[in-house]
């Protein structure tokens, strides 16, 4: 991912949504009282910088104290990269250290072919690395590749070093996330195999396209967890940088939200890991522009909702992140129903923020008109006045700021000859570091 292609050409699309469209997969389901006590990590991609080594991003990130690991580019070597593991660590993190470049080169495309071939000096590469990393093992979390099968590292080279990491650092973690093509969604009988990864301690998949409600991000996950047959725990990977204005804030946080359902519903997922921070490359704008204040694009309903994603991921029993679909199926942790509205109840008091995982929509075909609207108590917060009409095409994240004492009421109100609307709201107390 420190290079981007992550969306399929539009061919590959129209077949792959062609396919799903008469029998799209159910989105992720979640039970009564759904939680993942596997669960445990958050943080960010790029951390110490891109492209140059930037330590910038470890104390800005630290001090809102929800993330516990970040991953590390290969930018930072020798006396640079033990500062930046000190950096790390003095934020409460541990690292995630890509490593790819210190064995590989690149081929997009290579699927495995061998054409990202390993360095003529791959072995000093790693002795020099060994060296820089002696005394400093405790501040590691393990090693990460980036997408190698697609970028055309064989099968006998990866499994030679991975197992290679596993033998002189056997307690570390062995991370390869994946690019969507690894897993041949055109059918071409030419893919990643199980053993490619035997050695891999965890998995993971980059698929950065706003297609959540076609359920073709369960089915990869499905065929991420059918290759690692090894039982490799699991890392999600949400879109965390915008390239045009159709990527707005409201937009990355539906992406980080779905993760985090997926990850609440998915036992072998362990870890969250947004991508970027920083900006560069070739997605154009990281994360830190949306989450800096004096920057213009500084956004504060994103930056809250990462920062009690974050610490619900740290610490369960935090209790400032709410989410419809995921407390209790919609009907605990506050949540109840009446009729066709959705009521939540303030367990205590103070400033909250509401939004929606993903864009609000009419269900169904036909033209019958939705309106929606949030009350809190009989003072309405949302729209300013009147009711806000849905349409099926339509995407509108409603947002709201209130405060509430504790046993306020805020009602997700309904109304319409449809009555039918996917509404799934968030609310977090702001304010709760």
């Amino acid at each position: 991912m420190r290079r981007f292609r992550k969306y399929f050409s539009i061919f590959i699309m129209i077949g792959l949504l062609a396919a799903f469209s008469s029998n799209a997969i159910a989105g992720s389901t979640m039970g009564n009282g759904i939680s993942n006590s596997n669960l445990q990590y958050f943080g960010y991609y790029h951390m110490d910088g891109y492209q140059t080594p930037d330590p910038q991003y470890l104390p800005f990130v630290g001090q809102l104290e929800s993330s516990n690991v970040a991953v590390f580019s290969s930018w930072s070597r020798g006396a640079t990269l033990r500062e930046h593991l000190d950096l790390a660590d003095d934020n409460g993190m541990k690292v995630l250290l890509n490593v790819y470049d210190f064995f590989f080169s690149w081929n997009p495309g290579g699927m495995g072919d061998g054409s990202g071939a390993l360095h003529a000096s791959w072995q000093t590469y790693w002795n020099d690395l060994k060296q820089t990393l002696s005394g400093y093992e405790d501040k590691l979390l393990g090693f990460y590749f980036d997408e190698p099968w697609w970028c055309g590292v064989s099968e006998a080279d990866f499994r030679m070093v991975t197992e290679m990491i596993r033998n002189d650092y056997p307690d570390k973690k062995i991370v390869s996330i994946s690019a969507v093509l690894d897993f041949d969604p055109q059918n071409t009988g030419h893919s990643m195999s199980s053993n490619y990864i035997e050695f891999v301690t965890d998995v993971g998949l980059d698929y950065y396209a706003d297609d959540w409600e076609t359920g073709i991000h369960d089915h990869y996950l499905q065929q991420l967890k059918n290759v690692a047959d090894q039982n490799q725990q699991i890392w999600l990977v949400p879109k965390a940088f915008s390239r045009n204005s159709n990527e707005t804030a409201q937009l990355l946080q539906k992406h980080l939200l779905n993760n985090y359902k997926i990850a609440m519903n998915e036992p072998r997922v362990i870890g969250i890991v947004p991508f970027t921070m920083p900006t560069g490359g070739d997605w154009d704008k990281g994360l830190y522009e949306f989450m800096d204040p004096a920057n213009p694009s500084y956004d504060d309903y994103l930056k809250n909702i990462h920062i009690q994603v974050g610490k619900a991921v740290l610490n369960p029993a935090s209790n400032n992140l709410f989410i419809h679909s995921i407390d209790t199926a919609g009907s605990g942790n506050g949540w109840s129903r009446q009729g066709t509205d959705i009521k939540w109840t303030a367990p205590k008091a103070g400033k909250i923020q509401i939004s929606s995982v993903s864009s609000l929509a009419r269900n169904g075909n036909g033209s019958n008109t939705v309106n929606v609207k949030m009350m809190k108590g009989n003072t309405q917060i949302w729209p300013a006045s009147g009711w806000q009409s849905v349409g099926q095409a339509t995407a509108l994240y409603p947002r709201a700021e209130t405060t509430v004492a504790a046993g306020d009421v805020i009602r997700f109100r309904v109304s319409g000859s449809g009555k039918k609307v996917n509404w799934d709201p968030v609310i977090i107390y702001t304010g709760e570091r």
